[in-house]
């Protein structure tokens, strides 16, 4: 994959902006995934000209169909769904496959980094009195009375 420099800016500052704005607001605009399609939409047919409606089509429909099902079952949202639609649509067929397969795999390792916490705050704090309390295990070893009673 060989990318220009305005398809390599595009990708890191669409992906950029949309995980400030989702982590400020949790979504991510349709009037931002939009505006990054159709600036893809500009640089294919800028390098290729008709031709360059193929890669686009090809990257923004395999890149909307890999996270689809997830987010049919809950596990994302709708607009990360269209990020990835839009940023493959700008890098193309090639590029869809890496970020959704990279997507996939940080996502899981985040879901395993997340169980792995749980389980381990689980097992430090199991019947340590009331689950609100920030200092249940530390009471629980110490000689002072618990607050959370």
């Amino acid at each position: 994959m060989d990318f220009s420099y305005a398809q390599v800016s595009l990708i890191a500052s669409g992906a950029g902006l949309a995980a400030v704005w989702d982590v400020r607001t949790r979504r991510i605009p349709n009037r931002l995934t939009a505006g990054i399609a159709l600036a893809g939409l500009g640089l294919w047919l800028q390098q290729l000209g008709a031709g360059g409606l193929v890669p686009w089509i090809a990257g923004l429909a395999v890149g909307g169909a890999l996270l689809a099902l997830p987010a049919i079952l809950g596990g994302l949202g709708g607009g990360d769904v269209k990020l990835l639609a839009a940023l493959g649509s700008v890098g193309g067929l090639a590029f869809a496959l890496q970020a959704g397969f990279l997507t996939a795999l940080a996502g899981g390792l985040l879901a395993a980094g997340v169980l792995l916490w749980r389980r381990m705050r689980d097992r430090t704090t199991r019947g340590a009195g009331c689950e609100p309390c920030a200092m249940r295990a530390a009471v629980r070893w110490s000689r002072w009375p618990s607050p959370c009673r």
